[in-house]
């Protein structure tokens, strides 16, 4: 099973940065940034956790 990996914290402290540099290491990613809109449409089809 694969888990996702959900980074919370200040603006501006360099999570973004960091989850790129994360990312490098491995062959696949995705990376999705829920304050933007086009983002966070990929989930309104979804009623609930399991199903995503």
């Amino acid at each position: 099973m694969v888990k996702p990996l959900i980074l919370r914290g200040a603006r501006q402290v360099g999570k973004t940065t960091l989850i790129r540099d994360f990312a490098k290491t491995y062959k696949y990613g995705i990376i999705l940034n829920l304050e933007k809109l086009n983002d966070r449409s990929y989930f309104d089809d979804f009623d609930d956790v399991q199903t995503i």
